[in-house]
């Protein structure tokens, strides 16, 4: 995604100690719609980013933009108990919809041509296109490890997609990151770019249904998820949910995560076959 952070260092025993105590603790999330919830957003967003010089210092330790403040953004936090630990925004673009959200979105800075083909194309099919920009994608310094913190993300984007009836998805990832996202379900739009906001560069990507598809269809983290879920209606209210319920969810379903999360909250290492989120500096967004 556009700048998101993998990464993170813990420097003492005790600090080890302390992180992996934490990572027994159940993973929640909510969507930003309060003014504390999405300053815990933005204090991630900065955090993450400052940590790899992908912004520059500010005392309000805060990082937004504009997009924030559009109607089409939704914000999400995930939590670790009661501790907030990753973030990520979805921007919808929307052409010819009952509900359109026709405010720029971040992507279109850096890729402008390429996703008013990908409208286009999608409107000239349907009549009507709705595009989700996934991004600003960070997970804490101190959860550098904590890869369940990003598959609730995930998780909550699925949500958002669905709710949102997305025809598309696209996203701005740095270059080492390619690879993880087409196992996602993504293919690459257009090569590595210089970032408009951030000090990066990224490339455009996008997963896109054919004319006989839905978006389920090609984005693998959808088909875990249902509106009959007894989680979606609260979540998409602003409720804070549990991410993996005591029932067990299968990841492998996707073809992407290939473990189980049956009421374990700590974190394990899958073996070296399946897919892995990104590990060392920051990822770049399910985008920008």
């Amino acid at each position: 995604m556009d700048g998101s952070i993998y990464g993170g260092v813990l420097d003492s025993v005790e600090t080890m100690t302390e992180y992996e105590d934490t990572l027994e603790l159940p993973v929640t999330a909510r969507l930003a719609m309060g003014p504390e919830v999405i300053r815990q957003a933005w204090r991630l967003r900065y955090d993450a980013y400052a940590l790899h010089n992908y912004i520059s210092q500010d005392s309000s330790n805060v990082y937004s933009d504009k997009y924030d403040f559009h109607d089409g953004s939704k914000t999400v936090v995930v939590y670790r108990g009661r501790t907030p630990v990753s973030t990520v925004r979805t921007c919808f673009y929307s052409v010819g919809c009952r509900e359109d959200y026709r405010d720029p979105i971040p992507v279109m800075e850096t890729f402008p041509d390429e996703v008013e083909s990908i409208v286009s194309d999608i409107t000239a099919r349907k009549g009507s296109a709705r595009v989700a920009e996934v991004g600003r994608l960070a997970r804490h310094p101190d959860f550098g490890s904590d890869e369940e913190s990003i598959f609730a993300l995930f998780r909550m984007v699925g949500y958002l997609l669905m709710h949102q009836r997305a025809d598309a998805v696209i996203s701005t990832v740095r270059k080492h990151h390619i690879g993880f996202y087409r196992r996602m379900g993504f293919r690459l739009v257009a090569g590595a770019r210089t970032a408009k906001s951030l000090k990066l560069e990224h490339a455009l990507m996008a997963s896109i249904p054919n004319e006989t598809q839905q978006l389920s269809d090609v984005l693998p983290v959808m088909r875990l998820l249902s509106e009959q879920d007894s989680n979606f209606p609260n979540f998409v209210s602003g409720r804070e949910i549990p991410v993996f319920e005591p029932k067990q969810v299968d990841l492998d379903q996707g073809g992407i995560f290939a473990r189980r999360f049956a009421g374990v909250h700590k974190p394990r290492m899958a073996p070296p076959a399946v897919v892995q989120a990104p590990r060392h500096e920051p990822a770049m967004s399910l985008a920008a």
